[in-house]
């Protein structure tokens, strides 16, 4: 939410995620361009990117989580604010939330029959292919 009377640039962002306690990616920067509009609002999209084998490093938590696992996302959005005192502004944020990879896996049955990743999650973490 932006308060101010004037647009705000963006200019840059940056982001770390951990799946069930574990950092999986540390510092990941992108720039998603665009503006906050004055006294508006926008939708930021971070793009993780989210692999079954990522999935496995952490599946001892899938386990534990009976299919689910917790997710923090921590992260910032920097702002160039135009004005030569302030100059560029960091703004830090944070999400969590819980991911579930039993129904990850059920709305992509294709995904396990193509990836062996997916595959031995589905068996190691989840208790088997149809016990989900």
């Amino acid at each position: 939410q932006n308060p101010n009377s004037i647009s705000i640039p963006l200019t840059s962002a940056d982001y770390s995620l951990a799946l069930g306690g574990s950092k999986l990616i540390e510092g990941a920067k992108f720039n998603p361009g665009g503006n906050i509009p004055a006294k508006g609002a926008s939708t930021i999209t971070l793009p993780i990117p989210l692999t079954f084998e990522n999935l496995l490093t952490v599946e001892e938590a899938i386990r534990k989580g009976n299919g689910d696992v917790k997710y923090n996302v921590e992260a910032a959005l920097s702002f160039d604010t135009a004005l030569p005192v302030v100059g560029v502004q960091r703004v830090p944020f944070s999400y969590e939330g819980t991911l579930s990879v039993g129904e990850l896996l059920k709305k992509n049955w294709s995904t396990i029959l193509n990836s062996p990743a997916a595959r031995e999650l589905a068996k190691n973490a989840l208790g088997g292919l149809f016990k989900f």
